[in-house]
């Protein structure tokens, strides 16, 4: 879709106008960047302006749901008090991330609606990356501090779903088995993880949809999981994640775009930036698969 859409009064808006109205290139650009992010599936949205650079966080493990032995309370004797282990805080930096792009006099005089719509495109494209490297970074380092997290997955590049019996690819040696083995990893952390959502790299994306075809989504939706995939997720392995529950994210600096002409050489500027903070409080919401293109 093209960024410059016409006006209520019918008239197309053109280049000069748009750089002289930065609220409607930001538009544009958030327009842009939300589909593309993945870090949505792992955190929950902003619910507050995060202040002082970095966020405050408490990691919830096992041990913070359930302390002790289970024990009954015997006549004349008084229940067991629940207490909770010292609890573990964190603090998560904000990542400023952001970029620009230039227009020359010439392309704005000539109204030069590809340039901006191409540039426009480039910027937000740059922008939804950063943040999701940011993201995906926080994830693994939790991922690092917990190596239950890890479950070893099966080669999904050479499946056989369709042929004699014999040369069918056994069930404990297909994806439903790594489904399957995430969520028991999940319910043996006793904490109510339910993972519905399974993030991948493109191509082990395609090696599903090749094997089970029209059958993929019946195949997921048995083990309740929607299918997602990221460049940004290294090749072979996947992540398998309660949606949201990972950690939470807040913003210092909401996405927002300037714009300004550089007398010296003639070039109108196109500045868009967004500082966010990711933070793990839920590690266990993860499962990262691994192995998934063989050896």
């Amino acid at each position: 879709m093209s960024f410059l859409q016409p006006t209520l009064s019918g008239q197309r808006l053109t280049v000069e106008q748009a750089i002289q109205q930065p609220l409607r290139v930001n538009r544009r650009i958030s327009e842009l960047v939300a589909p593309k992010l993945v870090a949505p599936r792992f955190f929950a949205n902003p619910s507050k302006r995060l202040e002082g650079g970095a966020l405050l966080y408490q990691v919830v493990t096992a041990e913070d749901l359930l302390s002790g032995p289970i024990s009954h309370r015997a006549p004349y004797s008084e229940y067991p008090v629940v207490s909770n282990p010292e609890p573990k805080f964190a603090l998560a930096p904000t990542i400023d991330q952001g970029g620009k792009f230039s227009l020359s006099r010439e392309e704005v005089r000539r109204d030069a609606v590809d340039a901006i719509n191409t540039r426009t495109t480039q910027l937000a494209n740059r922008i939804a990356r950063a943040i999701d490297e940011t993201a995906i970074a926080a994830v693994e380092a939790a991922i690092a501090d917990n190596p239950d997290a890890v479950v070893p997955g099966n080669d999904w590049s050479a499946l056989v779903t369709l042929g004699p019996e014999t040369e069918l690819t056994p069930s404990h040696e297909r994806p439903e088995a790594d489904f399957a083995n995430a969520q028991l990893a999940a319910d043996r952390d006793d904490m109510g993880v339910t993972l519905d959502t399974i993030i991948t790299n493109p191509v082990q994306a395609a090696h599903l949809r090749t094997a089970y075809g029209s059958g993929l989504s019946q195949l997921l939706g048995s083990f309740g999981l929607e299918l997602v995939t990221s460049n940004l997720v290294p090749s072979g392995t996947a992540y398998v994640v309660q949606a949201g529950a990972v950690g939470i994210s807040a913003v210092e600096e909401p996405l927002q775009t300037k714009t300004w002409f550089d007398d010296r050489d003639q070039v109108h500027w196109v500045q868009s930036f967004v500082s966010m903070a990711f933070a793990v409080n839920g590690p266990l919401s993860v499962k990262k698969l691994t192995g998934l293109a063989g050896v």
